[in-house]
């Protein structure tokens, strides 16, 4: 069975943009102009819990801001101008820094210069022979180590041989005048590629602690200059815990992150029904899936599911619900067929969801403690205009009764999880569960793993 992810890849960034299938249209546009009208050196930070689009909104701002300075090929760049109109009239260069692909590096200063090097295509000729302004030799050294074994194919046994027997990067470390010298650097190599910097943070809030601290203080140290602005994409509660994990619990990382950040912005939520169609994950011809797909919409709404969690909830009931569907046949008993698709239909895609949400919740669910939760998501079903019909057969009388709703729901609920020994079958109008379905249901519903994502 084969899965694909909504990575943030160049093809996803810009069909995305292109079609506005995140609904994030005016958000992108707001953000981008906010960015045109920054003057001075500021700090960003984009706030949004994990999974919920970050890296892929910064990319997308990132790819918007590209197509109106060059970076992009001609027919992309005309295709998205042709999409946002006039909105950049600012020349700036961005740069992209994944902080947890850096968090195994001794310092992040080396690895910052080295990301905003690559993405000015700078000719790294110059930094082996010195001749890029009144930058330390030490520190175009270092950087040079990190552009031979990446981009000239030079092992790090042959590269280190060239260099001082003294750590370089120690060296410019103790460089009293290293702030002024980066300046001075970050000024030469982009005298010709645009007015301002902006570079990207991501993923700092999975950095180990001393990494993300380190990073934070090198940047609010060594970059300073008026023409730089620096987007974190975060989660400040996560964020903010790994501060704690390094200042000491008593510490208050709150206020440690107010000061560092000028401007913080959250996230929109994206439009969960947009998200789903554009990941396509039933296929119209597919068996009784129509109805699968509208009942499990309702619960990713109802948790309000994050991008990520959204696509792995997803994954995981389609192949819940496909498992269980195929055995529906089995039944010869219509009643019966009836109970078995009330379970594959409507109590699996709860069970897969409670998983991801809360393994304490799914627990107390299944051992028969939270009746009153499966009461309120049976009525975000029945107010689903494609559900509603399902419920009105299996309830019969007036459902527009909230106590005849509600009882005959409680029944149902303690039927399936909560009588031990349960009897052998309970019928509710048309439908007639029996116990051994109701067992062979749950072992089917219980094959996977919370962790399970399909990457």
């Amino acid at each position: 069975m084969k899965f694909s992810v909504l990575n943030p890849t160049e093809e996803n960034i810009r069909e995305t943009l292109l079609n506005d299938q995140l609904g994030r249209f005016e958000e992108l546009s707001q953000f981008v102009r906010l960015l045109n009208s920054i003057d001075d050196n500021c700090t960003i930070a984009l706030d949004g819990d994990w999974g919920s689009g970050k890296t892929f909104f910064i990319k997308q701002v990132q790819m918007i801001i590209d197509a109106y300075n060059g970076r992009l090929d001609k027919t992309c760049s005309t295709d998205i101008q042709g999409k946002f109109g006039d909105i950049n009239r600012v020349s700036q260069i961005t740069v992209y820094y994944d902080a947890w692909e850096n968090d195994g590096e001794a310092d992040p200063l080396l690895s910052i210069l080295y990301e905003i090097i690559t993405a000015f295509d700078y000719d790294i000729k110059n930094f082996y022979t010195n001749e890029a302004g009144q930058i330390p030799k030490t520190l175009l050294t270092s950087i040079f180590e990190r552009l031979s074994i990446k981009y000239l194919n030079v092992s790090v046994k042959d590269t280190l041989g060239k260099l001082s027997s003294e750590n370089p990067f120690a060296q410019i470390q103790n460089n009293k005048d290293l702030k002024e010298e980066i300046s001075n650097f970050l000024q030469e190599i982009k005298i010709e590629r645009g007015d301002k910097l902006i570079i990207f943070v991501d993923e700092l809030d999975r950095c180990n602690p001393t990494y993300a601290v380190k990073t934070l203080e090198r940047i609010k140290h060594y970059f300073s200059s008026p023409d730089i602005i620096f987007v974190f994409a975060i989660n400040s509660r996560e964020l903010q815990n790994t501060i704690k994990q390094y200042y000491g619990t008593d510490f208050n990382a709150y206020q440690y992150l107010d000061r560092f950040f000028d401007l913080k912005i959250d996230l929109k939520l994206i439009d969960i029904n947009k998200f789903i169609e554009l990941r396509g994950l039933w296929s119209d011809d597919e068996y009784k899936m129509d109805i699968c797909y509208s009942a499990d919409r309702v619960l990713a709404k109802f948790y309000h599911f994050s991008m990520r969690m959204t696509d792995r909830y997803f994954k995981q009931v389609r192949i819940i619900q496909k498992n269980v569907l195929t055995k529906l046949d089995d039944f010869h008993d219509k009643k019966q067929q009836h109970a078995y698709y009330f379970l594959c239909v409507y109590v699996a895609p709860i069970l897969v969801a409670l998983k991801l949400y809360s393994i304490n919740e799914y627990e107390e669910f299944i051992n028969g403690n939270r009746q009153e939760l499966f009461t309120n998501i049976c009525n975000a079903y029945y107010n689903n205009i494609g559900l509603k019909n399902d419920f009105d057969t299996l309830f019969t009388a007036n459902t527009s009764m909230n106590n005849v709703f509600n009882f005959t729901i409680k029944e149902l609920y303690e039927y399936i999880f909560t009588k031990n020994p349960r009897e052998y079958a309970k019928q509710f109008n048309d439908y007639m569960f029996l116990d051994t379905m109701i067992q062979n249901f749950l072992l089917s519903t219980n094959i996977l793993s919370r962790f399970s994502n399909f990457e």
